[in-house]
């Protein structure tokens, strides 16, 4: 029988987004196995490449040498991976300038920011990342970003430097491009703080819940720029959720085109299972289907499927948490959003949505920590906007109307035309006295939305208490909404 090809091995587990820790656990075999395997230290038993090849979706053959095939020498004594499919990251060791009396301590912080930082990216589930005993090869390297992309088969690399300085420390992180050099994203984190434990978490926690919305930016672009031909499954799944952002009727529909075809090319890849219910939840709140009640299927039926093909997965957590709420579940709408959060602190969206259910229950304070604290974590999120629409439900709710309204036309300007924050200004500022923009908005609501009405009211008010619900519903009435 051929040999296992250890790259061969590396590359496939990576393309399925698995570290050697979950493969293993899937395959059910120990982890030292897959490590020794991909390091070409053994050759394992036919029985347990055929394990290996089960878990991975593809044929006992795909995994083998190809005869003649002629080895390739790294430098530096490292193995080059095949350039992958889909964006790896690597996050590479911080520099640290420190003087003689910080650098025990600055070098402590340094380790553990980066340990936060593989732990938080690989907990998204979104890319594939460098493990940090990789990457830790790397420490003071000269290499070139491109090079070192090259080495670790990575597509992006996370690099920078703390300083430290008495009580002041400055984290300074950049996302780097490693097919263009391109520097796509960086930012600076000061901090005073005697114990660097203090900072750590913080900082780790708002980098990575940064990082994944400027990597996901990006790789839109890139893949809007190839022929279709070219698509693989996380293409496709890209596509769907650049139609998904573009908030229209139209490209709802064009968005699960597109995950359809990543399902069809990967059936065990959750995002396109995840973007599909997502699709769905959108055309039913926005009043787009034309049968609610097969659409409120699919979003069920795609947010179980995710759940179920990972049930460690926060999107498809988050997926069933919108399906929960649609069948009027809060309850097990909070259940799943805490346990998405516990797997992903970094979750914005299960942060924002898990606010709004808070204000339901009348903790608006609560549901306002947790806006801030999602603001805070990623403050050029696409999705920003929807932070301050979730402040405008939150002091709707607290009955606090002029601060509902003051966040809403905040979300109106940042983000693109959403039903349910135009419906809240309209019935706002004519509960406060602004008539003019009132029925300026509502005309808004009529063109956009021509659909709008009881059943639209309905669904934007599955969040607010009844007792509230005739402070919207009225000045909708009066408008002729």
């Amino acid at each position: 029988m051929s040999e296992l090809d250890a790259a061969k091995l590396r590359r496939l587990r990576k393309r399925r987004g698995f570290s050697q820790d979950e493969m293993a656990r899937r395959a059910g075999v120990d982890e030292r196995t897959i490590r020794r395997a991909e390091l070409g230290q053994t050759q394992p038993h036919p029985e347990t490449m055929r394990i290996f090849a089960t878990t991975l979706g593809v044929d006992v053959a795909d995994l083998m040498v190809e005869p003649n095939a002629e080895a390739t020498e790294a430098p530096a004594g490292l193995e080059p991976h095949p350039v992958p499919t889909g964006p790896v990251l690597a996050v590479l060791p911080f520099v640290e300038r420190a003087a003689k009396e910080d650098a025990a301590s600055v070098g402590y912080f340094s380790s553990g920011l980066l340990d936060d930082l593989v732990t938080r990216l690989s907990m998204m589930r979104l890319f594939p990342v460098i493990s940090r005993n990789s990457t830790l090869q790397l420490a003071n390297s000269a290499m070139a970003p491109r090079e070192i992309c090259r080495v670790l088969g990575a597509r992006y690399v996370v690099e920078g430097s703390i300083q430290r300085h008495g009580p002041r420390t400055r984290t300074r992180v950049s996302l780097v491009n490693g097919e263009t050099a391109q520097q796509i994203w960086v930012e600076t984190y000061d901090a005073d703080a005697l114990d660097l434990w203090d900072v750590q978490e913080d900082i780790s926690l708002r980098v990575a819940s940064a990082l994944a919305p400027a990597v996901l930016r990006i790789e839109k672009l890139r893949v809007s720029r190839r022929a279709p031909s070219e698509l693989n499954a996380w293409d496709y799944a890209l596509l769907g959720l650049w139609h998904l952002d573009r908030r229209t009727s139209l490209d709802s529909v064009q968005a699960r085109e597109h995950f359809d075809r990543a399902r069809k090319l990967d059936p065990g890849f959750v995002l396109p299972w995840y973007g599909d219910a997502i699709s769905h939840y959108t055309d039913i709140f926005n009043g787009w289907s034309s049968a609610p009640e097969r659409s409120v299927a699919a979003l069920r039926s795609s947010s179980f499927q995710a759940r179920n093909l990972d049930p460690d997965d926060p999107s498809g957590l988050l997926a069933c948490a919108y399906s929960a709420l649609v069948a009027g579940d809060r309850e097990a709408a909070v259940g799943q959003l805490e346990r998405s959060l516990e797997l992903n602190p970094s979750a914005v969206r299960a942060r924002s949505l898990l606010a709004n259910l808070l204000a339901f229950a009348g903790n608006s304070d609560a549901a306002l920590q947790l806006l801030d604290a999602a603001s805070r974590l990623s403050p050029r999120d696409p999705m920003a906007w929807t932070f301050d629409a979730g402040r405008a439900h939150v002091h709707f709710v607290a009955g606090r109307y002029q601060n509902a309204l003051d966040c809403a036309r905040s979300a109106e300007q940042l983000g693109p035309p959403d039903v349910m924050v135009q419906a809240m200004i309209a019935a706002l500022s004519l509960l406060l006295g602004h008539q003019a923009e009132a029925q300026a908005v509502a005309e808004r609501l009529r063109k956009r939305w021509p659909r709008f009405g009881r059943a639209t009211i309905r669904r934007i008010l599955i969040l607010t208490p009844p007792d509230r619900q005739r402070y919207f519903t009225d000045p909708l009435r009066q408008l002729g909404l």
